[in-house]
């Protein structure tokens, strides 16, 4: 516990100093992240990150993450996009299957999959306001897990969902989104965003849950590969999959939310 709560300080220390400072900083540490995210993906997959098909799949995490379009050179993101998807599927071809297109799906779902969720992340972060929504978003978020692995720990009787995650409890889960709606209010608060309550409290929902989805799903891809932390690399915590699993979800589901559901008034 010790060692988890040491790392968990001073990694999200540095991780909260480099989200403040945005611009560039920001950019690296998602790159660095997601494509660290994508190699323990492909090692749990007992593949080799230097293989042809992994190096395509880091190249289309990279290119997902900054994904926009817009002006005619952002453009030529979607054309990569599609040169990496068509050489995955050539690699099939050129290898006579020995490559085979269920060893290639892995790659292409995962790099879409882990790109476009720490996307979002990136996009909230760079629009007007984007700092005090990427804080709210997180505040609800580690909020969440915190609260969900205590109440569960203490309170936990009923299994969420045993052949996927062991450990996880309906009343952990009940109690991470409960804690999660009251964090959503205070961090609205603190961080002086003006917003409507149901709304509000309705958004927060969402994000919990969609954070708790993002750690099932990784669970999910742990128990069918056979392994049990994505990696080693955060002492107490495992890997970078293993820490930022409900990120990946949580933010897509806020920029949906925020958009049928305008919980923020702005002047």
């Amino acid at each position: 516990m010790a060692k988890r709560i040491a790392t968990g300080v001073i990694g999200g220390g540095v991780f909260l100093w480099l989200t403040v400072w945005g611009g560039g900083a920001f950019a690296g540490l998602i790159a660095a992240i997601g494509l660290g995210m994508f190699y323990e993906y492909v090692r749990m997959h007992g593949d080799r990150p230097t293989a042809p098909h992994a190096l395509l799949g880091f190249a289309l995490t990279f290119v997902l993450i900054f994904f926009t379009l817009g002006e005619i050179r952002d453009r030529l993101k979607l054309d990569l996009l599609w040169a990496v998807t068509f050489l995955l599927l050539f690699i099939a071809v050129a290898t006579q299957n020995r490559v085979s297109l269920r060893r290639l799906s892995y790659i292409l779902v995962g790099a879409v999959y882990i790109g476009l969720g720490l996307h979002y992340f990136h996009a909230v972060r760079n629009v007007e306001r984007g700092l005090p929504l990427t804080l709210w978003v997180l505040a609800v978020v580690w909020t969440t897990d915190t609260a969900a692995y205590f109440v569960g720990r203490a309170f936990g009787r009923h299994l969420l969902w045993p052949s996927i995650s062991p450990k996880k409890t309906w009343e952990g889960a009940v109690g991470g989104l409960v804690a999660g709606m009251a964090a959503a209010l205070i961090a609205a608060e603190v961080l002086g965003l003006p917003y409507r309550a149901l709304p509000l409290f309705a958004t927060a929902a969402l994000v919990s849950i969609g954070g708790q989805v993002g750690d099932l799903i990784e669970s999910a891809i742990k128990r069918s590969l056979g392994v049990k932390d994505s990696g080693s690399l955060l002492p107490g915590h495992g890997g970078l999959f293993d820490r930022f699993d409900s990120l990946i979800v949580a933010f897509p589901t806020f920029v949906w939310a925020a958009r049928m559901l305008a919980p923020f008034l702005w002047p």
